[in-house]
Protein backbone atom coordinates (compact mmCIF):
# COMPACT_ATOMS: atom_id res chain seq x y z
CA UNK A 1 0.00 0.00 0.00
CA UNK A 2 3.05 2.35 0.84
CA UNK A 3 5.33 0.79 -1.51
CA UNK A 4 7.35 -0.13 2.03
CA UNK A 5 9.46 -3.27 1.22
CA UNK A 6 8.85 -5.31 4.96
CA UNK A 7 11.15 -8.19 5.92
CA UNK A 8 9.98 -10.75 8.78
CA UNK A 9 12.96 -12.94 9.68
CA UNK A 10 11.95 -15.78 12.60
CA UNK A 11 13.61 -18.98 13.64
CA UNK A 12 11.70 -21.92 12.92
CA UNK A 13 10.20 -23.81 15.60
CA UNK A 14 9.80 -20.99 18.09
CA UNK A 15 8.32 -22.19 21.34
CA UNK A 16 4.84 -20.93 22.19
CA UNK A 17 4.24 -17.76 23.83
CA UNK A 18 1.24 -16.99 26.34
CA UNK A 19 -1.37 -15.61 24.27
CA UNK A 20 -1.54 -12.27 26.34
CA UNK A 21 2.80 -11.56 25.73
CA UNK A 22 1.81 -12.87 21.90
CA UNK A 23 -0.33 -10.13 21.84
CA UNK A 24 1.79 -7.33 23.72
CA UNK A 25 4.64 -8.01 21.04
CA UNK A 26 2.59 -8.49 17.94
CA UNK A 27 1.06 -4.09 19.22
CA UNK A 28 4.79 -3.45 19.77
CA UNK A 29 5.87 -4.39 16.10
CA UNK A 30 2.37 -2.69 15.15
CA UNK A 31 3.64 0.50 16.78
CA UNK A 32 6.67 0.01 15.72
CA UNK A 33 5.73 -0.39 11.93
CA UNK A 34 3.15 2.73 11.85
CA UNK A 35 5.87 4.88 13.75
CA UNK A 36 8.73 4.01 10.65
CA UNK A 37 6.35 4.64 8.13
CA UNK A 38 4.22 7.69 9.73
CA UNK A 39 7.01 9.52 11.02
CA UNK A 40 10.26 8.01 9.44
CA UNK A 41 8.90 7.62 6.03
CA UNK A 42 10.89 4.35 5.81
CA UNK A 43 11.34 2.47 2.66
CA UNK A 44 12.44 -0.61 4.07
CA UNK A 45 11.95 -1.93 7.04
CA UNK A 46 12.67 -5.35 8.79
CA UNK A 47 11.72 -7.16 11.78
CA UNK A 48 13.21 -9.59 13.69
CA UNK A 49 11.78 -12.12 16.23
CA UNK A 50 14.40 -14.53 17.93
CA UNK A 51 14.64 -16.66 21.20
CA UNK A 52 17.97 -16.31 22.94
CA UNK A 53 20.19 -18.68 23.15
CA UNK A 54 18.36 -20.71 21.61
CA UNK A 55 14.65 -22.14 20.89
CA UNK A 56 16.02 -25.86 22.34
CA UNK A 57 17.22 -23.46 25.73
CA UNK A 58 14.89 -20.41 25.61
CA UNK A 59 15.64 -17.65 28.07
CA UNK A 60 15.17 -14.30 26.58
CA UNK A 61 12.76 -13.13 23.41
CA UNK A 62 14.22 -10.44 20.99
CA UNK A 63 11.72 -8.18 19.01
CA UNK A 64 13.60 -5.51 16.82
CA UNK A 65 11.97 -3.64 14.03
CA UNK A 66 15.30 -1.64 12.24
CA UNK A 67 13.91 0.72 9.39
CA UNK A 68 15.90 2.85 6.83
CA UNK A 69 13.63 6.36 7.36
CA UNK A 70 14.33 9.66 8.39
CA UNK A 71 15.74 8.35 11.87
CA UNK A 72 15.16 10.12 15.62
CA UNK A 73 15.16 13.54 16.15
CA UNK A 74 17.83 14.86 18.66
CA UNK A 75 16.88 15.13 21.75
CA UNK A 76 13.69 12.59 21.66
CA UNK A 77 12.16 12.79 25.05
CA UNK A 78 9.19 10.34 26.11
CA UNK A 79 7.65 13.01 28.09
CA UNK A 80 7.71 15.40 25.43
CA UNK A 81 6.42 13.41 22.90
CA UNK A 82 3.65 12.14 25.38
CA UNK A 83 2.76 16.26 26.31
CA UNK A 84 2.48 16.49 22.58
CA UNK A 85 0.03 13.62 22.48
CA UNK A 86 2.15 11.42 21.20
CA UNK A 87 2.14 7.99 23.24
CA UNK A 88 3.48 5.10 20.58
CA UNK A 89 7.30 4.88 22.36
CA UNK A 90 5.72 5.18 25.65
CA UNK A 91 2.78 2.59 25.64
CA UNK A 92 5.32 0.21 23.57
CA UNK A 93 7.97 0.42 26.76
CA UNK A 94 5.09 0.25 28.68
CA UNK A 95 3.80 -2.50 27.18
CA UNK A 96 7.72 -4.54 27.40
CA UNK A 97 7.83 -3.51 31.12
CA UNK A 98 4.12 -5.32 31.70
CA UNK A 99 6.22 -8.52 30.41
CA UNK A 100 9.51 -8.36 32.24
CA UNK A 101 11.00 -6.18 29.78
CA UNK A 102 12.78 -3.47 28.43
CA UNK A 103 12.53 -1.76 25.35
CA UNK A 104 15.14 0.51 23.90
CA UNK A 105 14.84 2.80 20.60
CA UNK A 106 17.64 3.92 19.09
CA UNK A 107 18.81 6.16 15.57
CA UNK A 108 20.66 3.13 14.08
CA UNK A 109 18.20 1.54 11.82
CA UNK A 110 19.20 -0.82 8.67
CA UNK A 111 21.38 2.56 7.09
CA UNK A 112 24.00 1.59 10.61
CA UNK A 113 23.37 -1.77 11.62
CA UNK A 114 24.42 -3.22 8.02
CA UNK A 115 20.87 -4.61 7.71
CA UNK A 116 20.52 -6.62 4.76
CA UNK A 117 17.96 -3.91 3.18
CA UNK A 118 19.23 -1.08 1.76
CA UNK A 119 17.01 2.00 0.64
CA UNK A 120 17.03 2.01 -3.13
CA UNK A 121 17.18 5.66 -3.81
CA UNK A 122 20.37 5.91 -1.58
CA UNK A 123 18.98 8.08 0.86
CA UNK A 124 21.49 9.49 3.76
CA UNK A 125 18.56 8.72 6.58
CA UNK A 126 19.77 7.27 9.18
CA UNK A 127 16.73 5.13 10.08
CA UNK A 128 15.45 3.63 13.51
CA UNK A 129 15.70 0.57 15.90
CA UNK A 130 12.81 -0.13 18.52
CA UNK A 131 14.25 -3.27 20.34
CA UNK A 132 12.21 -5.37 22.94
CA UNK A 133 13.47 -7.86 25.08
CA UNK A 134 11.74 -9.85 27.32
CA UNK A 135 12.84 -13.17 29.81
CA UNK A 136 11.17 -16.17 28.45
CA UNK A 137 9.60 -17.39 31.87
CA UNK A 138 7.32 -14.33 32.09
CA UNK A 139 6.22 -14.84 28.02
CA UNK A 140 6.14 -18.66 27.61
CA UNK A 141 2.71 -20.29 27.50
CA UNK A 142 1.91 -21.40 30.19
CA UNK A 143 4.06 -18.79 32.64
CA UNK A 144 2.23 -17.88 35.58
CA UNK A 145 1.65 -14.29 34.64
CA UNK A 146 1.68 -14.89 30.56
CA UNK A 147 2.40 -11.15 30.44
CA UNK A 148 -0.35 -8.44 29.97
CA UNK A 149 -2.11 -7.59 26.45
Amino acid sequence: QHGVRVRVRAEEDTPPLAPAAEASLFRIAQEALTNALRHGRARSVEVVYTVAPSSASPDRVHLEVRDDGAGLPDGLDLSTLAARGHFGLAGMRERAALLGGTLTVTGEGLCRTGGSLERPDGAADRGAAVHAGVPWATVALGAPSGGGA
